[in-house]
């Protein structure tokens, strides 16, 4: 059964995968730590009068109301 799966060559395939894994990680780490420090400073950059997107409350509408408490008649 061994033969058939190529164990060897599989173990060191999962080997090489490891490797490849934490190296891709500790980049990944590297770089959202570098991006972690620009996104604390955006926010003082982007405060200023030229900014294009305004901050604005949302007012829900008053609903509508009808006159009579009967309800709607409806086809038979």
């Amino acid at each position: 059964m061994q033969n058939d799966w190529k164990a060897d060559s599989i173990l060191t395939m999962r080997k090489e995968l490891i490797a490849q894994i934490l190296s891709l990680s500790e980049d990944w780490r590297q770089q959202k730590a570098a991006q972690g420090g620009k996104r604390q400073q955006a926010p003082q950059e982007e405060e200023g009068d030229d900014s294009d997107v305004a901050i604005v409350e949302h007012v829900k509408a008053p609903g509508k109301k009808s006159k009579s408490t009967k309800p709607a008649r409806t086809k038979i």
